[in-house]
């Protein structure tokens, strides 16, 4: 906006204007927010966001069973929350044919943003599966090994970590790319970005 509508009231004493003040701060009082309105936008601002054309990413923990969870994890760019993880009882999967089923279905999904670029398997109980799916012709499984000590960066307790700090790395200078090139959500990106830090 270049200007700003204004109404100027030149004939008022020192108490009128005391009252006006009075009377104007008053109406902010009264004012109602519209809840569902103000949480939308909020959500929209604050929220991680990504671009259609980013690759989606899977992560599977597999349980060794019991009372263990198996996890799938999605995410896309810096949005790990518009997918759900999926989470299986280790109870559920002691017949490894149902998560093999699952995550077949997962790497089958073709709707749009559904679409896996890759699924990183952790091989302590991962190995049998990923091997499987790999036979399946599923080019796009990757087995890594979370709990290796042995990393590339000697600071980091073991590979996860690892990872996830090149992640963040990765996460960070890519929001910049997308600063750039989307003007909407760059204040929000940049706090994210700052929180991160």
């Amino acid at each position: 906006m270049q200007e700003v509508p204004v109404i100027e009231l030149k004939s008022l004493d020192e108490a009128q204007c005391r009252a006006l003040a009075i009377a104007d701060n008053q109406l902010a009082l009264n004012a109602a927010w519209d809840g569902d309105l103000l949480r939308a936008e909020l959500q929209a601002a604050l929220l991680p966001q990504s671009l259609p054309d980013d690759p989606l990413v899977v992560g599977v923990d597999v349980s060794g069973g019991g009372a263990a969870w198996n996890v799938i994890a999605f995410r896309r760019s810096n949005d790990a929350r518009s997918i759900p993880r999926i989470r299986i009882p280790g109870e559920h999967t002691r017949d490894r044919s149902v998560l093999m089923g699952k995550l077949a279905e997962i790497l089958n999904d073709k709707r749009p943003g559904r679409k896996v670029a890759a699924m990183f398997i952790d091989m302590a109980f991962g190995s049998p599966i990923y091997e499987r799916l790999r036979a399946l012709g599923f080019k796009n499984v990757h087995e890594t090994n979370f709990g290796l000590t042995n990393t590339p960066d000697r600071a980091k307790a073991n590979m996860r970590a690892y990872m996830w700090n090149s992640m963040k790395d990765w996460l960070l200078h890519s929001n910049q790319l997308v600063l750039e090139s989307k003007g909407r959500h760059a204040k929000a990106r940049a706090s994210l970005a700052r929180r991160w830090r």
